[in-house]
């Protein structure tokens, strides 16, 4: 007995660490002059089905080698109460990630409706995104003094998204800037990173 734990401590060892060479190689050396020959199978990666439906015994080898004996039955029972939480995890992040993207182009389509029919004042409209779920709307007036009137309909157009449900996942934050060229709008449009989402600069 005492022999076949010496070798079962060397086949445990011999097929856990062939990843580091080095110490994968001196294992390989010494099972080739060990008086207890290691099989050269034990090295290959195995796959091993635990079947719930089967009445069979599974052998554990844990670190501290304190081997016992399971049923597949508690085996699959154990592996899922592991996995199980990390799977939740994984679902719930791909809802939540699929939602954004939905209310994310639902936004779009919405702040694009919204600049089309107030044409008559802004000359365009940028979209940026600032993280994950936090958005930037900038539109640009037609007309270099403040307009009360558009800054009033901006206002309630980020008012009426952050009381929809349908966008509950999403932070926008609105911006009117007065009619400017090319390089003094950089301060308030990164056209880099930016998307144009309306531009009406033809008809200004």
């Amino acid at each position: 007995m005492p022999g076949n734990c010496f070798l079962a401590k060397w086949v445990v060892l011999y097929s856990l660490l062939p990843k580091v060479p080095i110490i994968g190689n001196m294992v390989a050396f010494i099972s080739q002059v060990a008086v207890f020959p290691v099989s050269t199978t034990v090295a290959k990666k195995q796959i091993l089905r635990i079947r719930y439906d089967r009445d069979d015994d599974v052998v554990v080898h844990p670190q501290d080698n304190d081997v016992y004996v399971i049923t597949t039955k508690e085996a699959v029972e154990a592996i899922q109460q592991w996995v199980s939480p990390f799977n939740n995890v994984i679902s719930v992040v791909g809802d939540h990630i699929r939602s954004l993207k939905e209310q994310s182009e639902s936004l779009l389509l919405k702040l694009q409706d919204w600049s089309k029919k107030h044409s008559d004042t802004i000359c365009r409209a940028d979209f940026r995104v600032l993280s994950l779920n936090d958005f930037l709307f900038v539109v640009m007036q037609k007309d270099i003094p403040y307009n009360s009137d558009l800054s009033d309909k901006l206002t309630d157009l980020d008012i009426e998204i952050a009381n929809d449900d349908n966008f509950n996942l999403i932070t926008l934050n609105v911006l009117a800037i007065p009619r400017c060229s090319f390089d003094a709008a950089q301060a308030f449009i990164d056209w880099e990173h930016n998307i144009c989402i309306a531009d009406f600069t033809d008809n200004a």
